[in-house]
């Protein structure tokens, strides 16, 4: 069960960082 909760929420802190990093380019392109 443990286990299975640690590489969900790896995969999902992957996804969140992906959308920072495309956020963040965003912001740097508009300004």
């Amino acid at each position: 069960m443990k286990r299975t909760f640690n590489k969900l929420s790896v995969e999902l802190w992957k996804s969140i960082k992906l959308r920072v990093k495309d956020f963040i380019r965003l912001q740097f392109i508009f300004n």
